[in-house]
């Protein structure tokens, strides 16, 4: 009994430190996001691969101010894939960040994470070849300007695009995503602001390359 008592109190204590550390996170832009020390790449579910599911996961993460993720939640989305979310949150919830330092003390933050899941059209790399949170630091952008007519008819939403960034880091390729209920107005206005954005060149291997990932753009009134 005593035993029993002594591991529940080391639970509760433990839970309680969690929380406190983090009961003060602040969010920030995910551009600003912490560096990841170490990370799990998301396993891509059988089941979904049957199917043929793919597609993007925006999650919000929480870490403490010792960089330890400590709560991740899924934000909805248009075309909600239960398997695919979950996957990205077991993956997530493993991450390991560097402390986040505000005016130099170290902060609990709350940011957004990316997974995205894409199959192969090789049977040996169907894998979540992109499914790792590795974003470049966006340096300069543009905001999108919200179309007259979408304001006009109250459209709202988000779109999703799939950048491609050269060497120098200019954006080379923008395309929306598919959405469940596409909004053309919205994605036209996404896509031109994103071609015009800059970002810091990522460098693998010590050579600087081009990349793929996603943008997440939103539209919402007032």
């Amino acid at each position: 009994m005593k035993k029993t008592w002594l591991i529940f109190t080391m639970l509760w204590v433990l839970l309680m430190s969690v929380w406190l550390l983090a009961e003060d996170a602040v969010r920030i832009d995910a551009q600003k996001r912490p560096k990841i020390i170490s990370q799990v790449k998301p396993v891509y579910p059988e089941e979904a691969k049957k199917q043929g599911l793919q597609g993007v996961v925006e999650l919000e993460a929480t870490i403490n101010r010792a960089g330890h993720v400590v709560g991740v939640k899924v934000l909805p989305a248009q075309a909600p894939q239960p398997l695919l979310e979950a996957a990205a949150v077991a993956a997530v919830r493993q991450w390991k960040y560097a402390p986040y330092k505000i005016n130099g003390k170290a902060q609990a933050v709350i940011f957004t994470v990316t997974i995205t899941f894409a199959l192969s059209d090789k049977k040996e790399d169907q894998q979540a070849a992109k499914a790792f949170d590795d974003r470049p630091k966006r340096i300069s952008d543009v905001k999108p300007v919200y179309p007259e007519e979408a304001l006009k008819q109250g459209i709202q939403g988000v779109v999703l695009v799939e950048a491609t960034i050269d060497e120098k880091g200019d954006v080379v390729a923008a395309k929306a995503l598919p959405a469940k209920n596409p909004q053309p107005l919205l994605e036209e206005a996404a896509l031109t602001a994103v071609r015009q954005w800059k970002f810091e060149p990522i460098i693998k291997n010590g050579k600087a390359c081009t990349v793929t990932f996603t943008v997440t753009i939103n539209f919402a009134l007032k």
